[in-house]
């Protein structure tokens, strides 16, 4: 028979001596185009590809392939044979769609979809996902986007295990990027703060106690990169007391009064990494 006309057995067959293990994801798109999907969902091949995505998902970087796969996997007919692990399949379609090289113009529905779906996927996978979706925000260069994405994973996809990835990515970045990233991300941090009491948070616990220990000439460096940016940004909403800044400059030297030690003792108490002088 043609291939789009095989049977389910016929297709079996032919997938099990064509491909011993799993195929790729591109081989895996390739078989799903070639063959007639409503036969292809009454055989096991749908279950088989998911395991190729979960591979992909716990042990490599998600590509543009596994992210046509999963597609095709969470839609009908193949997702009817997917039972719950649809939610995978879906999890996984958004986490390699952040992951591919459209990535910078990726929308916050995107990571909104990806979060609600890793609630009900496989463990291992929702916890590589969410550290896709977290990297990617903190990887976005404009502030006000990346406040947008924060706002509506927070109001529309609430998840601790989210918010752990996420305290967990904005620490690491906060310890060891350089000054300007500082001052990418901490704005995205703030214009949360003003809409939800999480934002307030994680500038009262991760924020605070990561650049507590950050050298002088580091957090010198990031109200100068404010100052920079003052005609790019929009005002900060608040200042420490919740009373508006007139300018990021501003909010810094207040924040950075109320939340961070001042002497060099202070700070060399609380450096979490050695070497160097402030």
């Amino acid at each position: 028979a043609r291939p789009g006309k095989a049977s389910p057995e016929a297709i079996e067959r032919f997938a099990a001596l064509l491909w011993p293990d799993p195929p790729t994801a591109q081989e895996g798109v390739e078989l799903c185009r070639h063959f007639d999907l409503a036969v292809l969902s009454a055989t096991k091949i749908p279950q088989w590809l998911l395991e190729r995505l979960l591979e992909d998902a716990r042990t490599a970087r998600l590509t543009t392939s596994d992210e046509q796969l999963a597609a095709m996997l969470a839609a009908e007919p193949l997702a009817g044979t997917l039972a719950n692990g649809v939610h995978t399949a879906t999890c996984i379609r958004w986490g390699a769609y952040l992951n591919s090289s459209s990535r910078h113009s990726a929308k916050a529905g995107a990571a909104v979809e990806a979060i609600r779906c890793a609630a009900y996927a496989d463990r291992a996978v929702a916890g590589a996902v969410l550290e896709t979706v977290a990297n990617w925000m903190l990887e976005l260069t404009e502030p006000t986007q990346h406040a947008e994405v924060l706002i509506r994973v927070i109001q529309e996809a609430p998840s601790p295990d989210f918010l752990t990835v996420y305290s967990h990515r904005l620490a690491v970045v906060l310890a060891s990027a350089k000054p300007i990233k500082i001052a990418t991300v901490l704005p995205a941090i703030v214009f949360l703060a003003n809409k939800d009491r999480t934002g307030q948070r994680l500038l009262a616990t991760t924020c605070k106690d990561t650049l507590a220990s950050r050298r002088k000439r580091e957090l010198d460096a990031v109200g100068r990169f404010f100052e920079s940016r003052r005609h790019r940004l929009p005002p900060p909403p608040f200042s420490q007391g919740r009373k508006p800044a007139k300018d990021w400059q501003s909010w810094w030297k207040d924040w950075r009064d109320h939340n961070l030690p001042q002497s060099v003792l202070a700070r060399l108490l609380r450096r979490r990494t050695p070497g160097g002088d402030d």
